[in-house]
């Protein structure tokens, strides 16, 4: 899928280091091709054509520990503003792209309805930890992945206490 968008990247100091609105120059990109960061990827993906976002992206999805210096510096949390202009399904694209809101996409892409600049805000926050719309849970609050991680833990500590000749050796 092939998506237009208005973005301005700022630093959590507030400070931007890059705005397709000052440059007046909209970016075009293939959606899930790898070609921005994760947290774009993931991000924009759940929009629907006319919304803005504001996406908070942890290091690990976006430039990760090296950073880009000197612009954005190691380890660095990124905050976009994003405003998803046009989505249009690529027919060339090798890969197949599966989004749970691509009907939603669809529906809105022929759309030429005026939107205010905050009427779909969104804040969305991408971390390993779950985000804070509570849209994506935290995997460790599955039972059956707590009970499992717990079950081998019991296992290996027991195994090196029977190996270390036990409690009272």
């Amino acid at each position: 899928m092939i998506v237009k968008i208005n973005y301005e990247g700022k630093l959590e100091n507030g400070q931007i280091f890059d705005s397709s609105i000052i440059r007046d120059e909209p970016y075009m990109f293939i959606l899930g091709e790898d070609k921005v960061i994760k947290g774009w990827n993931i991000g924009i993906q759940s929009m629907k054509v006319g919304e803005i976002a504001e996406i908070t992206i942890d290091p690990e999805y976006g430039y990760k520990k090296k950073g880009i210096p000197p612009i954005i510096p190691p380890n660095s949390r990124l905050i976009f503003n994003i405003e998803l202009t046009n989505a249009e399904i690529d027919s060339n694209s090798r890969k197949k792209i599966n989004f749970s809101n691509s009907k939603n996409l669809q529906a809105n892409m022929n759309s030429n309805q005026k939107i205010s600049k905050y009427d779909n805000f969104k804040p969305f926050i991408i971390s390993p930890f779950g985000d804070l719309a509570k849209d994506r849970k935290n995997f460790l609050l599955n039972p059956f992945i707590t009970f499992s991680i717990i079950t081998i833990l019991m296992f290996c500590l027991f195994f090196i206490v029977v190996k270390s000749g036990g409690i009272h050796s």
